[in-house]
């Protein structure tokens, strides 16, 4: 079935069919109720989360927090490199700063 076909039997726009799909809008209560005997299906069915729509937040998510971690490592890096280079140009500099580091932390 088309969008415009589907607006025709709800008496909508297609445009307002093509918000509905995209998420940009959501179909008043009596259309809903219509769409469910369109489609022979429940309202439950048409307003509750899908598996796959949770599955998306959930990816989502995950990739984010995915990123995060690796912003995260990437300054460690950088860091251990600086501490790296400050080792090699002060030794004894470097050493008095991690111990000054240990007795702050603790």
């Amino acid at each position: 079935m088309t969008q415009e076909q589907l607006a025709e039997k709800l008496d909508v726009s297609r445009q307002s069919i093509s918000k509905w799909e995209s998420g940009q809008a959501v179909p008043k209560l009596e259309k809903i109720v219509l769409l469910s005997a369109v489609f022979d299906v429940t309202t439950d069915y048409l307003l509750k989360s899908s598996e796959i729509d949770d599955l998306s937040v959930k990816t989502e998510m995950l990739e984010k927090q995915q990123q995060q971690m690796l912003v995260r490592e990437q300054q460690q890096q950088r860091q251990i490199l600086i501490e790296n280079k400050s080792r090699r140009k002060h030794p004894a500099g470097f050493m008095i700063a991690q111990i000054s580091l240990f007795f702050n932390h603790y």
